[in-house]
Formats: structure tokens, C-alpha cells, sequence
């Protein structure tokens, strides 16, 4: 039996020679790659230390104090100093290049230094590179009997590390190698070995057709490349001949992994997919996020959602997401502590309790944290990273690194690098990214050894440009029927790309643009089947409502989308059939689309900042009337907060403030810690003074704050002037109202009563002429139809503003006329919703419209400007209202 050995590179290469191997029944023939032979012929278990356990040493090196890195010393611990450090070493190592030769540079005394550290710590098997050929090179004679013939097949250059093995080996007597570099020519390195020994084997180059399209940007570029391969696969042709490959695959792996993913190709990608597009890779990212950005509400829901069967969360029940509001921040650890010491998640606290404590230690807890929230695979994952660069740097470390993909590249189309290809070659070949810019690279300097310390061309002989441009010639000259050439118009970032200078200017001249909405014969998925033809998707339902919405928005007329519905719609009627409030009221009358789309079909606007940076009006009166609330709930079993003392009244006040902040971070969004807290001292003052306030009423009144009407069960208090249960009607409308009236006050014998809404705002211009304001004052009004319904025997209601913020009282002369407005404008919305109208009215152009992310984009100036001039007589009665002062 004769041994025979082929030495070649990348994955495919190796998969192909093997099954070649297999499927001619060969006995005795191997393939590897050249370090592996190195391995072999040092002996032994002795392996070349690989970039990971290199970069994992780096790191522990370092680590150590009694590491002294010289100049390198003060910047050894900032971060991305492992990778550097490695990378360089590595590059150092390839080179070739001998310490003695650059000893007096500080530079290399510190990479020599940290050269000397890595080989204490490294593990006895594993060595540098230089120490296994040195052996390799001691054992040469064994060669013969190890590899036996030996063929380099598909090389066109080597590291310069490695050529000592070659010339040893081509001076062995009576045995030498073959150089299989297909048609490129042969290194002139190689030319100096005893040509006798060394057999050269020469290929006529192949003559492929070369034609060349454009794309409009990358996305584009490799879902023509799919189409392409799905075009030749119809034609009969085979996976293993087609192969799609760029210089560097990393700026399409994410795409082509995206796009093959749902559609019917199966494309393999031999370098790997990136990990954040696989389940472990979104597992790792949001332990890495918690980690390195701090706890939240929405981080911890994360990673609760892909970590769910972890240990961490082992024993927790299932709906503990739900009981805690959507929008809640969560951003300290005593705000989750506040949150599991309720009465509801005593269940929860135990595990959940344990997960804050640990993801809230931040980065130093990301040696720990893996076997807790990490499935095995996510847990090599996170290792990996974890070697690759520093803790605090996780999230970019995982954006790089990549997962290998199952199955076989034999009989598949094939994604891959350059460089594997001119190894592996294959009949059709198409080539994405051929920019100026992309192809061939640029070189670049090392990180910590510059050019001027080492010449570039001494440390890395191979030259990245040089490279680029051997491997696109050489696919030419091995892909033996097509070759595509292709390249986008525009980066992301919408800059023009030229073609590269590889590309043969008559082929530029002669390129095929390509158009994305282009239609052709073959689609890669169904979504792309429906893309390309138009006819097709304009029949299906969702592609008819879409168009319909689109044409009508911009139609100069009143249609279904805009708010025209059908008269009397159930669906309306059963919403005037529920309690409304004074928030629910003001959107019916100011904007009745707003309202339909709030109220009838639900629609809802969640808060997206985790920390907004201000507090709006809204959010302050909520904060402000809830200190009130609570604050008057205490006073009143003290016996009234009319008869507290000024310092009783303030104490109260402060700790309701305590109480509702507590409260208010567990359950939504709130800023930073300094604008919160100056936010709360607003509220406590405001709250206050609105208590203490003197408004002049008679020493037998009973006072009464922060009262429920309408069934508002939130918050009872025991001495109330009115049964809370009784329903509260708006004259002449079947609308039934609720809310909580700010401040009552009552003669002894109920025959005056003095209604209050206080005004958290400025004070406006004249607020002694403020009526009904156009729909946006109804306060007083619904007080005082609460009044009439609920008391009686009262004969006169007062109705007046506060606003604490300039102490400015204002009385109304008349409420039983703002009343009457008031009543007159509900039913004018009822009225008008009921006749199918539910246009977009004054309150849709408003700053702070929550419903604005249902109209189309440029609502305000281009949408609403529009259909508000065409609502006529539809809303004549409405615009009356919203002209009211």
C-alpha cells in the first residue's frame, strides 16, 4: 500500500478531497491541512497553539501583576488589549522573523516580554509555531514514512514560518513533494528548491464567462445572488457546482443567512453564521445587555424570554410577567426589592430575588452568570467570548464572532470566502462585493507593531492587497463555465460605490443594472414570488386592504380610512355604553377618530424610554393628584385635613410623596434619579399648598378632597357626602361618568356647595373667561352634574379653579351655563359619532396625540391639513364646540 497525502486549506477544500478520497475507494490516502501535518511530523500529542487558547493566556497574562510589558504596561488592562496583544503575537509568530534581530526596540522587548509570559502558562502539549516546525524540521526523515507522497493542491503562497518544513523536506534524497497551484504560477520562494526534488504541477488555466450586474445596495446584491443560484439548480446543474463567495464574508453573512432562511435554497456557509441570528447567540446578548447596561424591567423580561428554562429561573411561575405593569422602568435594585415585597409576588420573590442580586453585580458576575441563565450551547458561546475580549465588552465581541453551521458543503450551494474558494472551485461561480472599496482590501499596520518599528512587508510577507487580487485571478482561471461579477450602487449608509479595478472596464461598461422591483422567471421564496409579481400579490386581501388605506389617505375625499363608518355602529353604541371620564369625554369632542381608535378598537401607545429624561404635564398631574389622594385619605382618620395643623398636613403630604414615588417607578418609566426627585419636590409643594390653601369658606363648612363618583372604586374614603355606587348621568346624553372631584366644599346644611379642579399648569391669560376652552375645560362641569345628582337638597353650586403654582383663585359666575355647554357638546360628539362620522378632529394636530402612529407619515402638515378641509357640514356642530372660549 502507498501512502499518499494531500495538504490543502480551508473547509471545503478538505470536505471535497475527502469524499474524492471516499468515493474513488482509495486505501492509504489522507487530507489535512499544513499545520496538522507540521503536528504530525513534531510527533508526540505537541499541537500549535490556536487563536482562542492564545487569546485566553493573553488574558491571564495580562491579568497577572508580575507581568511587566514595559512601554505596553500602562495600557495592558484598557479594553481590547487581549485581542490586540494576541493578534499581534500571533502575526509575530507567522512572520517567521527572529527575536534577536529587534531587541533593542521597547516595542519588542514588551511583545518579547509577553511572548515569555504566554509560553510559562501554556499547557505542555501546545507550542508556538516556530518551536513545532523546529521539530518537525529534527524529524524530517520520518516524512516519508508519515505522509508518504505528498501534494500541495490549490496553494498559491505560505506563511514564511512554514517553509522550513517544505526545504527540508525537498532535501530528503529520493523524496520530495508535489506543488499543485492549479494555473497560478509557482511562489518564487519556492522556485530555489532543488527542482528534481520538488514537482511542479502546471494546469491550463480555464476560460470561463464573465459578465458582470449591479445591484442597488447589498441586500439587493444577495437576493439576486439566490435568485441566480435558484435559476441554475432549475437548469439541472448541481449545488456542489454552484458557489457564491466575496473577499470577506462578514459583510454578508448576516444577509445571506437572513434571506436563505426563509426561502426554499439551502445555502452552507462554512465559516459560520453569525451568532446573534441563532437562539444561543440571543441568549448570550441578553445576558450580555443586562449585564454591561444594568438592570431594568424590559432587560429582565429579555432575558427571562430566552432564558426561561434555565436554572435561574427554575421554580418561577409562568405569569409572574404579567403582574407588573408593561411600562414599568425598574432601573434600581431597591425599586425591584419594593416590587417583590408585595403581597402578590411572594411566590415569585425567592427566585426572582436571587436573579436581581446576581445581574445586578454587572460585568464581574459574567464568569458566573453563564451556567445560570445559559443553555449548554449558549454557555460555549459565552465562554468563547468571554476568551476572546474583556467582560465589559461582551455585546461587541458577540457581534463578531460566529456559530458553525451542520450539514455538508458537497452537495449544497455554497457561501463562502475567496480564499476557500481557490482551493475548492467550483463551475459557477458568482462574486458579490466588488467595490473599490471591498476588493481587494487595503492593508493596514498592526496594532502594536507599527510600521516603523517592523516593516509591514517583513511582518506580514503576505500581503492582504496582494492576496486579494492572487485569489480573484485565480478563481478565474479554476471556475470552469461562469462567473458573475457583482456589486452594489450604494453602501448603507446611501453613498455611491464604484465598481473595483479588478473588475475589466469593457464589463463595467457592459453591466447589467438591475432593478429591485425587477421581475424574473425564478423567485428564491414566495415572499419574493409575490414581490416580483405584482398582479399576483395585488389579488390577496392583505396587499388589496394596504392599497385601499394608501390610495385613500391621499384621496380628495372623506373615506373608511379616514373615520367614515357605518351609522349606528354596534361597536360605538357599546362604548357610550361604559363609564367614561373627563380624558375619554375631551377625545370624543376634540378628536373623534382618536377616540374610536382608543376606546372602540383599543389602540395603544406604550411608553418606549426606559428613562425618559423630563416628566410631562400629564405624568405631574397624575403624580401631584396621587399625593393629594393619599395624603387626604391619612389626614381624614386624624380627623380632616381642614383641621390638621400646617405641620401635620406638610408631614402627611411628605410621606405620601415617599409612597407614590415608590409606586410610580414600579409601575411606569420615570427620569433619572436627580430630575425625579426634584420632579417630586415640585409635586410635594404643589400638594401642600393646595391643602393648606384659605379659599374663604364659612368655619361651618365640611370639607372634602380627592372624592370617588361613578362606581370609582380605586380608593374609598369611610366619611363620604354622596353613596360612591350611584350612577352619574350627563343631561340630555345616555353618557354615564367617574372620576375623583379634587376638592368639595359643603354648608352644614348642604345647601352650598363649593366645587374645586386644581390646575397643576401655568396660569393662563384671563382664566377668570375661561368657559368650555374649545372642548379641553369639562372638570367644573362634570363636578357639578356629580353635585346634582348625588346631593340633595343643594340649591347652589360654586365651581372654581385653582392653580397652586401662582395661588390664583378663580370662581365661575355661572356653571349652570357651562353645564349646559358642556352637555350640549357631549351630545353634539354623540350625535356626530353616531352618523358614521368619526373624522380626525382639532385635537388629532396636537402636540402630545398618542393615537399620531395611526395616520401616515407627515400627519400634521400634509394628511390632517388635507382631510380637515374637507370635513364640511360633517362636523359643523363639533367646530362650533372647539370655537367656544
Amino acid at each position: 500500500m502507498i501512502k499518499k497525502t494531500t495538504i490543502t486549506f480551508g473547509k471545503v477544500a478538505l470536505e471535497a478531497e475527502r469524499a474524492k478520497l471516499a468515493r474513488s475507494g482509495t486505501i492509504g490516502g489522507q487530507v489535512m491541512a499544513f499545520e496538522h501535518m507540521v503536528e504530525r511530523l513534531a510527533g508526540g500529542f505537541l499541537k500549535i497553539v490556536d487563536i482562542m487558547t492564545l487569546r485566553e493566556t493573553v488574558k491571564a497574562c495580562l491579568a497577572d501583576e508580575e507581568t511587566d510589558l514595559g512601554e505596553l504596561d500602562v495600557i495592558k488592562s484598557m479594553p481590547g488589549m487581549t485581542t490586540a496583544c494576541a493578534d499581534s503575537l500571533m502575526a509575530w509568530w507567522m512572520s517567521g522573523l527572529c527575536n534577536s534581530g529587534f531587541e533593542h526596540q521597547p516595542r519588542m522587548q514588551a511583545i518579547f516580554a509577553l511572548e515569555e509570559a504566554v509560553e510559562r502558562r501554556l499547557p505542555p502539549h501546545l507550542r508556538k509555531p516556530a518551536d513545532i516546525v523546529a521539530m518537525a524540521c529534527r524529524k524530517i526523515a520520518f516524512a516519508p514514512k508519515i505522509l508518504g507522497e505528498v501534494t500541495f493542491l490549490g496553494m498559491t503562497d505560505l506563511h514564511p514560518v512554514w517553509r522550513p518544513v517544505l526545504e527540508a523536506m525537498a532535501c530528503l534524497d529520493g523524496y520530495g513533494f508535489s506543488w499543485d497551484g492549479g494555473p497560478y504560477p509557482v511562489p518564487e520562494w519556492l522556485k530555489g528548491f532543488p527542482y528534481g526534488e520538488v514537482k511542479r504541477i502546471e494546469r491550463t488555466a480555464e476560460k470561463p464567462s464573465l459578465i458582470a450586474e449591479t445591484a442597488s445596495d447589498a441586500r439587493h446584491e444577495v437576493l439576486e445572488a439566490l435568485r441566480w443560484a435558484v435559476e441554475l439548480l432549475a437548469a439541472g446543474h448541481k449545488g456542489e457546482d454552484i458557489a457564491i463567495a466575496a473577499v470577506s464574508t462578514g459583510a454578508y453573512e448576516g444577509i445571506v443567512h437572513t434571506i436563505a432562511r426563509d426561502s426554499d435554497i439551502e445555502i452552507h456557509m462554512p465559516n459560520g453564521i453569525p451568532a446573534l441570528q441563532t437562539q444561543t447567540g440571543q441568549e448570550c446578548a441578553a445576558l450580555a445587555d443586562i449585564l454591561i447596561r444594568g438592570i431594568s424591567h424590559k432587560r429582565v423580561r429579555r432575558l427571562y424570554e430566552v432564558a426561561a428554562k434555565s436554572r435561574a429561573f427554575e421554580g418561577i411561575p409562568e405569569n409572574w410577567v404579567k403582574r407588573i405593569p408593561q411600562d414599568s422602568s425598574l432601573l434600581t435594585v431597591e425599586r425591584w426589592k419594593r416590587l417583590l415585597a408585595r403581597n402578590d409576588m411572594a411566590d415569585v420573590k425567592p427566585c426572582l430575588e436571587a436573579v436581581i442580586d446576581g445581574v445586578s453585580k454587572g460585568v464581574q458576575y459574567a464568569e458566573e452568570a453563564g451556567p445560570l441563565f445559559l443553555s449548554e450551547d449558549a454557555q460555549r458561546l459565552w465562554t468563547r467570548a468571554l476568551r476572546s475580549g474583556p467582560a465589559s465588552a461582551l455585546d461587541q465581541t458577540l457581534r463578531g464572532m460566529r456559530v458553525s453551521t451542520k450539514g455538508t458543503a458537497l452537495d449544497k450551494v455554497c457561501f463562502m470566502s475567496a480564499r476557500d474558494l481557490v482551493a475548492a472551485p467550483r463551475r459557477f461561480v458568482r462574486l458579490l462585493g466588488l467595490t473599490s472599496r471591498q476588493w481587494p482590501r487595503r492593508d493596514g499596520e498592526d496594532r502594536l507593531i507599527p510600521n516603523y518599528i517592523v516593516p509591514t512587508r517583513q511582518l506580514s510577507p503576505m500581503s492582504v492587497s496582494e492576496i486579494d487580487r492572487r485569489d480573484f485571478h485565480s478563481i478565474l482561471s479554476t471556475t470552469a463555465e461562469k462567473v458573475v461579477f457583482s456589486w452594489p450602487r450604494m453602501d448603507g449608509n446611501g453613498r455611491e460605490l464604484r465598481p473595483s479595478t479588478l473588475v475589466p472596464s469593457a464589463l463595467v461598461s457592459a453591466a447589467t443594472r438591475l432593478d429591485r422591483a425587477r421581475k424574473t422567471r425564478y423567485a428564491i421564496s414566495e415572499g419574493d414570488r409575490l414581490f416580483m409579481r405584482t398582479s399576483e400579490f395585488a389579488d390577496s386581501k392583505a396587499a388589496k386592504r394596504a392599497k385601499a388605506a394608501s390610495v385613500n389617505w391621499f384621496r380628495p375625499s372623506l373615506t373608511a380610512h379616514d373615520g367614515l363608518i357605518t351609522p349606528n355602529h354596534p361597536r360605538i353604541e357599546a362604548v357610550f355604553g361604559q363609564v367614561q371620564s373627563a380624558t375619554s369625554l375631551q377625545k370624543m369632542i376634540r378628536d373623534p377618530l382618536g377616540f374610536v381608535w382608543r376606546y372602540a378598537l383599543g389602540f395603544n401607545a406604550p411608553e418606549f424610554d426606559d428613562e425618559p429624561i423630563l416628566v410631562d404635564a400629564r405624568v405631574f398631574g397624575n403624580v401631584v393628584h396621587a399625593i393629594l389622594k393619599l395624603a387626604v385619605e391619612k389626614l381624614n382618620r386624624k380627623g380632616g385635613f381642614t383641621r390638621a395643623a400646617q405641620a401635620v398636613v406638610k408631614m402627611e403630604v411628605h410621606k405620601a410623596r415617599l409612597e407614590v414615588g415608590q409606586r410610580m417607578e414600579q409601575n411606569q418609566p420615570v427620569p433619572p434619579t436627580l430630575v425625579w426627585s426634584q420632579t417630586l419636590d415640585r409635586a410635594e409643594d404643589i400638594a401642600a399648598r393646595t391643602l393648606m390653601f384659605d379659599y374663604g369658606m364659612p368655619e361651618d363648612t365640611v370639607s372634602f378632597a380627592e372624592i370617588p363618583f361613578g362606581d370609582q372604586r380605586e380608593w374609598i374614603p369611610e366619611d363620604l357626602p354622596w353613596a360612591v355606587d350611584k350612577p352619574v348621568f350627563i343631561p340630555g346624553t345616555n353618557i354615564r361618568i367617574r372620576g375623583s372631584l379634587d376638592r368639595l366644599d359643603l354648608s352644614a346644611s348642604t345647601s352650598l356647595a363649593n366645587v374645586l379642579d386644581y390646575k397643576t399648569g401655568k396660569t393662563p391669560k384671563n382664566p377668570e373667561q375661561m368657559g368650555i376652552n374649545g372642548g379641553l375645560e369639562l372638570q367644573r362641569a362634570l363636578y357639578g352634574f356629580t353635585v346634582e345628582t348625588l346631593l340633595d337638597g343643594c340649591e347652589q353650586i360654586v365651581a372654581a379653579l385653582y392653580y397652586p403654582l401662582t395661588d390664583t383663585y378663580v370662581p365661575m359666575d355661572d356653571i349652570k351655563s357651562h353645564m349646559a355647554e358642556v352637555s350640549a357638546a357631549v351630545a353634539t360628539a354623540q350625535e356626530t359619532l353616531r352618523a358614521g362620522h368619526a373624522f380626525p378632529g382639532i385635537g388629532a394636530a396636537e402636540e402630545y396625540n398618542d393615537m399620531m402612529f395611526g395616520f401616515p407619515a407627515r400627519a400634521t402638515s400634509v394628511y390632517l391639513a388635507e382631510k380637515m378641509q374637507l370635513i364640511g357640514p360633517e362636523h359643523e356642530g363639533l367646530r362650533k364646540v372647539w370655537e367656544t372660549p
